[in-house]
């Protein structure tokens, strides 16, 4: 069996990687669009090794592989949109955006797509658009890569060494560092808004912060924010803005979302109900799931909370409410609460 398996995929390797370089060699700005851009669909999915494995059987069959250079660009395109997400917004998570940025300089992208770039189209679209100028900026000059892992130095030739690949590559990081970091920066200021605007996590009567039964965050050294009074015996519960779960207690009863332009919002539904033996709230997400504003995210039994002595009042509290207090020496509008 082995001694048959293993020259029918001999030969199908070589016309798997014949075929390519044909294709490539017929259109070369689509495959580099194509390649560069599905490259970050199939990271987003956990996929994007089909492309090493083909980009490796190049490069064992002939000595060099075209695939690597045009997808060496994603890892300067995420770079660029997480240095235009500091330059816009100094004064959030720097400490998140720093280690994303420094793994993305060394080639591992997904820290800053799934904490930052996936959070919001713009940010995401605007990597895609880098990374597909620069390959075919790559491609018009027949980039080939002759070592693996990719970079720049990659893409010189051993048998014929030159400065002229380093330059280009060079090159090529700054389109797609340059490119991506120039329309997430206008996107961000263009999008970021003066107020939060939120929808309510629960249905219910609506009351400011400094209401809540619980001084902790009636005094507001949580954040600013709003308390819901639950009125039905069951109350579904809703995602107040479109973001990234980050934090959800064990007993479901208080969960975070880090929404797009950083904001960071909790939701604590009820006083004291950690204390009851069987939990009230039953969430179907889990911590770095991405939801959508207005997506059922769980269910609330206020009957259970109320039959126990307990108050069911939620509070949905924006912990970094300070980035949002002040523009132009006046104070904003904290947010807009909406009914689900």
């Amino acid at each position: 069996g082995i001694c048959l398996i293993g020259p029918v995929f001999a030969y199908l390797d070589q016309a798997i990687s014949h075929v390519l370089f044909i294709i490539n060699r017929v259109a070369w700005p689509l495959i580099a669009i194509i390649v560069s851009v599905g490259y970050l669909w199939l990271v987003t999915k956990g996929q994007h090794w089909w492309l090493t494995f083909l980009g490796l059987n190049n490069l064992t069959l002939f000595g060099l592989d075209f695939l690597f250079p045009l997808t060496s660009t994603a890892h300067f395109a995420q770079a660029g949109a997480l240095v235009a997400i500091k330059l816009a917004h100094p004064k959030q998570h720097q400490a998140k955006l720093n280690s994303a940025l420094k793994n993305a300089l060394f080639c591992i992208i997904e820290p800053a797509l799934y904490d930052f770039n996936l959070q919001k189209k713009s940010r995401f679209y605007s990597t895609l658009f880098a990374c597909a100028i620069s390959s075919i900026f790559l491609a018009a000059f027949g980039a080939r890569n002759y070592a693996f892992p990719t970079s720049f130095l990659s893409f010189v030739n051993p048998n014929n060494p030159t400065w002229h690949w380093i330059i280009l590559g060079l090159i090529s990081i700054f389109i797609a560092f340059s490119v991506s970091l120039t329309l997430v920066y206008v996107f961000e200021k263009i999008a970021h808004p003066a107020a939060v605007q939120v929808v309510s996590a629960i249905k219910g009567k609506v009351s400011p912060i400094s209401k809540a039964s619980d001084p902790t965050f009636a005094s507001g050294k949580l954040g600013r924010g709003v308390i819901v009074e639950p009125q039905a015996n069951v109350c579904q519960l809703y995602a107040p803005i479109s973001g990234k779960i980050v934090m959800i207690a064990p007993d479901n009863h208080a969960f975070g979302i880090q929404g797009i332009n950083g904001v960071q919002i909790l939701v604590h539904v009820g006083i004291d109900t950690v204390k009851m033996k069987k939990p009230p709230v039953r969430l179907n997400v889990k911590e770095n799931d991405l939801v959508k504003c207005r997506q059922r995210i769980g269910v609330v039994n206020v009957a259970a909370i109320n039959k126990t002595g307990f108050k069911p009042e939620t509070m949905i509290v924006i912990l970094n409410s300070q980035d949002y207090l002040v523009k132009n020496g006046k104070k904003q509008i904290l947010f807009t609460i909406r009914e689900k």
